[in-house]
């Protein structure tokens, strides 16, 4: 009898030994599914937040409400919603400065305009004195000046608020460059700026608007009289369906990062602003050039910048 009791309790501490064993193994599987499951949840959510848009609508899901995950994701969520006010918000008055800026410009141009016009004729009159006439030409430099930012800055603002079209029609391009050369001529010569022109027999024809090809490629000729250290070139390729041209000039001290940013908005290699430059005029060529469908790019090799500017040729 003794023995048969000591055999059941030996057999009940086996029983309490396995259900122990059991019950430790079914604790182990569930923090191993647990920690599988927020692994699992994490690598999706980090996914995820890798695809998600920042500039939409869309949030982060939790698959598995796993309260840690769920306090993150919600933190997450969170910012992402405030980022999103905050951006609608800037853009609503980036919208309104510039809509702003567009009218005060267009407000300034014409009394520019005209002060300009009354500077020019009064540089004809014959009553006046040296000095006199010496203070008229600054008058008329100093307006052209500022008629040429206001008219920067009023075209920068259309093509930021999207509300500029161009009339496309049928170009001579050879045409337009030789006209716009014969402006620049003097000026070169001024500044003792050694040109060399190639540019083929034939004429070619782009179809785009005629003000703003004229436009690019005053930008350039100005970039070039204004940086260039002696040397000039244009060269005009026609090859297949592009027309190209290169403006190349020599030019010193132009760093990696200079050319990654040259056709950013104001910004300028001349930070001394010796030339008085704004820093727009490569801007609003590369702006209107993809409006054109053509291209605008920019290489620096052995101090010599080249502008190479694409487009295709009117069929």
């Amino acid at each position: 009898m003794k023995y048969k009791d000591a055999f059941s309790k030996t057999e009940a501490i086996q029983n309490f030994h396995i259900f122990i064993i059991i019950l430790f193994i079914i604790i182990l599987i569930y923090i191993l599914w647990k920690i599988y499951s927020i692994r699992k949840e994490l690598m999706r959510l980090s996914t995820e937040l890798d695809k998600i848009d920042i500039t939409g609508n869309s949030l982060l899901k939790l698959n598995y409400n796993i309260r840690p995950i769920a306090s993150i994701t919600n933190a997450i969520n969170s910012a992402l919603e405030a980022f999103r006010i905050d951006r609608i918000e800037n853009i609503r008055i980036e919208e309104i400065l510039r809509e702003e800026m567009a009218s005060i410009t267009h407000d300034l141009r014409t009394p520019l305009t005209l002060i300009h016009g009354y500077a020019q004729q009064m540089q004809n009159s014959k009553n006046m004195s040296d000095k006199e006439i010496e203070k008229i030409l600054i008058i008329f430099v100093q307006s052209k000046l500022l008629k040429k930012l206001t008219d920067d800055l009023f075209l920068l603002s259309k093509l930021e608020i999207g509300k500029y079209e161009i009339i496309f029609e049928k170009i001579n391009l050879i045409s337009e460059l030789n006209d716009l050369l014969k402006g620049f001529k003097t000026e070169f010569e001024i500044k003792k700026i050694k040109t060399e022109i190639l540019l083929p027999e034939e004429d070619i024809f782009i179809k785009t608007g005629k003000y703003e090809i004229r436009r690019i490629i005053m930008n350039l000729l100005q970039n070039a009289s204004k940086y260039s250290l002696g040397d000039f070139k244009i060269e005009v390729s026609n090859v297949d369906d592009f027309v190209t041209l290169t403006f190349s000039n020599y030019a010193e001290n132009i760093s990696d990062e200079d050319i990654l940013r040259l056709f950013d908005k104001f910004y300028t290699v001349d930070r001394s602003r010796t030339y008085k430059s704004t820093g727009i005029g490569l801007y609003i060529a590369r702006e209107l050039s993809i409006k054109m469908d053509a291209n605008l790019s920019v290489e620096y090799n052995k101090n010599i910048l080249q502008f190479i500017f694409k487009i295709k040729k009117f069929q």
